[in-house]
């Protein structure tokens, strides 16, 4: 039937008016006998298509004899088919149509008004002007609906009923189909929609359903009917579509909500869905403030709710947004506001929100960002990608830092976030600069070739309007450009963090920043050069600690604080802990001027704009030298002594002078809080014999200006030397020496200073540098004195090279006979109570004018010797001699004569 019915739109159309012109002629009536009706429909039939007309008769045949038509529905075929025949209607299609239709509806158990309903509204449609258009459709529409209880049908749609329960009735003078109860039926791309336990009316000819109550469900979706659907009152469908809305539905979710919902209802068939990816049906809440506590643990849901397909969809409207909060200790902690959230049973998304973390009385905010909540991990991330606004900053008014980084993760149990690069991104930097921070090349770049700098003409706009909120339209006349060129330029200023952009509402707020920025260009305000870059592999750029909201910055090579003044940082281990308006703590090298301080647990001080250093190891100046460099700056380098166990505060610059617009030359200021020492153990002073236990420079506390200014004749630090028991402990000031050390050059008292325990006494000058403790003058000991310009002095002896050396003649029970030497070393061991002094060139001058070309050993007990010994007429070697007032003895000696004269010669050698 069906195979020749296609056939029949397959004839010519010549033809069809062929067979019109004859049928006419041969039939101009059909009888109301049934034998002889069947027989002039067929012979008026095959005028046109014989093949097809035997076919579709030899089906119809058997229907007509059958007993299934009554006499009342034949007459109703009969009337009918002649008035069809009045209006020349063509065998094929519409007389076989009919045929077909009619023989469907006896099939189908109508009743017998349904049928005159169905009679009469075929001939209202045949006397209509509309009626060779109308007429096939209704005729194809009535053939579907009595063999598939379908009321439309096309090559992608089919809208069906689930039972017959139907009956055809007339309004408006229009044909409609009454339901009194079924399950209306969409199917479409191997999907189907079902509304359930519904009634309504259908109106073939505008293919429109009108339909009362019923119930949807989500099955399709994966839920169980019982657990979430809708249900329906009054509403329309145009069946030519496989989608839908219905207004005024009431929702039921028992996974989220208590009491049902009121809202809107959208239903559309789709291709090939399975659960997991359906997105039909949907519902949309009229409340947009809809409130579910512990939406999953901790988290709660404030706003619209949206159930598209097996999605749980946080959705607002124009005017409201979504929200989701994330507690801790039962308070709201992370905001996130959106127009949409994907809510599963495993994750919470959305492709852009913004984000609010509450910190005390501040907070931290991102005006666009996608968000990923994994329920099971309770694993939080938060991602700033590449596009729009979502390329901003992190805003963090707790630590006043404007934040750079990829993404944040949290799991929302641990009071650890980390900000870091993305998982798997080969770009492993972040950076955080402070709200005041200002570079003056960033400010002249954003102009470009622009007549108008974009910072000063938005500023100039808002100044002129009176409000810092201005519609886009507002800038663009004011700044008199284009929209196409203003937008771009704003999106641009908005992922820089100098404004918020509104697209929605085309309208921008500005942010302090950039007011912040014309003023600084202007000099009518102060800003710093705060910024931390961290660049790190392996671990969190930075990690918040919300038990005390410190900020730890890894990777940090090195910190600015003033580039005027000269003072940066260089972090230990790359690492610094911000603390709240941008004071922050650290280890590390602090670069002042010309003082470089290596110090622990330092504290700097925004507001202040200080750093306390509690626990300074050492500190290194850097001195000026004579050479210059090629821009004919002199040249600066390291002194070679430290001052060390130090503990003091930097103050860098006036707290509102961080830009250094007012130069203070008095700045860098270093005040030292605490005694400090210099040590001078060094392996390369005098191979390390300074013990430091004994040996250092004790430095007062002290304040030093001018840090990167200052000269070397600056620097005088007072302070004790103690040295070892060499000398008594003495006030002095430590200075730069030409040696580029820490030392000093001063005299001793008239009275001298006495030396190791009494053991000696110093006259004249005494100096320290990286040359060991020396000295100029001169030095008694026993009865000896040793005048010397260089005098190097140990903890345990002396070594001079002394210009002249005497021994004073003394008679007494300990005898020491003259003495007398130039250019001789002297090396002195006071604690084993003997000097020893030795020839250099000429020989030492003993007694009455004999030379001993050796050594003399003085101590407390006696002078001895030995070596060459000469006479006047003689010459004496030997290893030991014992000198006394008048003679001297030796155990073992060479005696060479050089003359017999006795009295030239008196000696002992026992």
């Amino acid at each position: 039937m069906a195979r020749g019915f296609k056939y029949c739109f397959i004839i010519c159309v010549f033809v069809c008016f062929g067979v019109r012109s004859n049928a006419q002629t041969r039939i101009t009536q059909f009888s109301s006998d049934s034998i002889q009706f069947l027989e002039e429909m067929t012979a008026f039939m095959e005028v046109s298509r014989k093949k097809e007309t035997k076919v579709f008769m030899k089906e119809f045949e058997p229907v007509w004899y059958g007993g299934k038509f009554s006499e009342e529905e034949r007459k109703a075929v009969y009337n009918t088919c002649n008035f069809m025949l009045e209006k020349k209607m063509l065998p094929f299609p519409d007389f076989r149509d009919y045929l077909f239709s009619m023989m469907s509806f006896i099939k189908s158990g109508q009743s017998i008004e349904s049928l005159r309903a169905w009679q009469k509204s075929l001939q209202q449609i045949i006397e209509s002007k509309k009626a060779k258009r109308q007429f096939p459709a209704y005729l194809k529409f009535s053939s579907a609906l009595f063999e598939s209880n379908s009321i439309y049908h096309s090559s992608s749609t089919i809208w069906k009923s689930s039972n017959t329960n139907y009956r055809f009735s007339f309004e408006d003078n229009k044909p409609i189909l009454v339901f009194s109860s079924l399950n209306l039926i969409c199917l479409a791309k191997k999907d189907s929609s079902v509304i359930y336990n519904t009634k309504g009316v259908y109106y073939p000819l505008e293919k429109i359903w009108v339909g009362k109550g019923g119930k949807i469900n989500w099955t399709r979706a994966g839920f169980n009917e019982a657990e979430v659907y809708a249900e329906i009152n009054n509403y329309k469908i145009n069946v030519k579509s496989s989608s839908y809305e219905i207004d005024s539905v009431t929702f039921y979710n028992s996974k989220y909500f208590d009491k049902p919902l009121m809202g809107k209802l959208q239903e559309k068939v789709l291709a090939n869905v399975i659960p997991e990816k359906a997105s039909y049906p949907r519902f949309d809440s009229y409340n947009k403030r809809l409130k579910i506590y512990d939406i999953a643990e901790g988290v709660d849901f404030d706003g619209g709710f949206s159930q598209q397909g097996g999605k749980f969809v946080a959705k607002g409207d124009e005017f409201q947004d979504t929200y989701l909060v994330f507690k801790r200790d039962n308070l709201p902690f992370m905001i996130a506001s959106s127009k949409s959230f994907v809510i599963r049973p495993d994750r919470f998304t959305s492709k852009q929100c913004a984000v609010s973390f509450v910190l005390d009385k501040d907070s931290i905010i991102h005006p666009a960002v996608k968000l990923n909540f994994n329920v099971s991990e309770r694993k939080l991330t938060l991602l700033r990608t590449d596009e729009g606004i979502s390329q901003s900053p992190y805003f963090n008014s707790y630590h006043k830092l404007d934040m750079y980084f990829e993404a944040l993760y949290w799991k929302i149990d641990e009071p650890l976030i980390e900000l870091r690069h993305l998982e798997g991104s080969s770009d492993k930097s972040a950076r955080f600069e402070s709200e005041q921070y200002y570079k003056e090349y960033i400010f002249d770049r954003l102009q470009g070739i622009d007549r108008i700098h974009p910072l000063v003409g938005i500023r100039g706009c808002a100044r002129e309007m009176g409000q810092d909120e201005l519609y886009v339209s507002e800038v663009a006349k004011y700044m008199k450009l284009p929209l196409t060129q203003i937008r771009p330029m704003l999106m641009k200023l908005a992922t820089l963090g100098y404004l918020y952009y509104d697209f929605d509402d085309d309208r921008i707020q500005i942010k302090e920043k950039l007011h912040h920025y014309v003023r600084s260009k202007a000099e009518q305000e102060d800003y710093d050069a705060l910024k931390f870059s961290s660049n790190i592999d392996g671990q969190s750029n930075a990690t918040l600690n919300l038990l005390n909201y410190d900020l730890t910055i890894r990777g940090v090579k090195n910190v600015l604080l003033s580039d005027t003044q000269k003072v940066y940082l260089f972090p230990q281990e790359r690492t610094v802990v911000v603390k709240k308006n941008r004071d922050f703590s650290f280890t590390g090298v602090i670069n002042a001027g010309k003082f470089e301080f290596f110090a622990k647990d330092c504290y700097f001080n925004y507001d202040e704009f200080l750093i306390d250093m509690p626990t300074i190891d050492s500190l290194r100046i850097w001195a000026n030298t004579k050479k210059k460099d090629e821009q004919g700056n002199r040249q600066e380098r390291r002194v070679l002594s430290v001052l060390e166990h130090l503990k003091g505060v930097l103050y860098i610059d006036e707290p509102q002078n961080k830009s250094h617009i007012e130069d203070l030359p008095t700045y860098p200021i270093f005040d030292s809080q605490k005694d400090s020492y210099v040590f001078y153990e060094k392996p390369s002073i005098q191979k390390g014999v300074y013990d430091k236990d004994k040996f250092y420079f004790h430095v007062k506390p002290f304040d030093f200006d001018s840090l990167r200014t200052f000269e070397n004749e600056s620097v005088q630090l007072d302070g004790t030397m103690l040295s070892a028991g060499i000398f008594p402990d003495f006030e002095e000031k430590l200075r730069i020496m030409p040696d580029y050390s820490l030392g000093f050059e001063r005299n001793t008292p008239p009275e001298g200073y006495p030396m190791y325990e009494g053991k000696g006494q110093f006259y004249n000058k005494i100096g320290l540098s990286h040359k060991g403790l020396r000295g100029n003058g001169k030095l008694t000991y026993v009865t000896s004195t040793t005048m010397s310009d260089d005098f190097t002095f140990y903890p345990d002896s002396m070594n001079a090279r002394a210009q002249n050396y005497v021994v004073e003649e003394r008679p007494t029970k300990v005898e020491f006979p003259p003495v007398s030497a130039h250019d001789v070393n002297i090396h002195w061991e006071p604690f084993k109570d003997f000097m020893l002094i030795s020839v250099v060139i000429e020989p030492i001058a003993m007694y009455d004018g004999s030379k001993l070309d050796g050594h003399v050993k003085l101590s407390p007990d006696g002078l001895t010797g030995g070596g060459l010994y000469a006479f006047e007429q003689a010459e004496l070697e030997a290893d030991l001699y014992v000198f006394k007032f008048s003679e001297f003895r030796s155990d073992t000696a060479d005696f060479r004569l050089k003359s017999i004269e006795e009295s030239a010669l008196t000696f002992s050698t026992n």
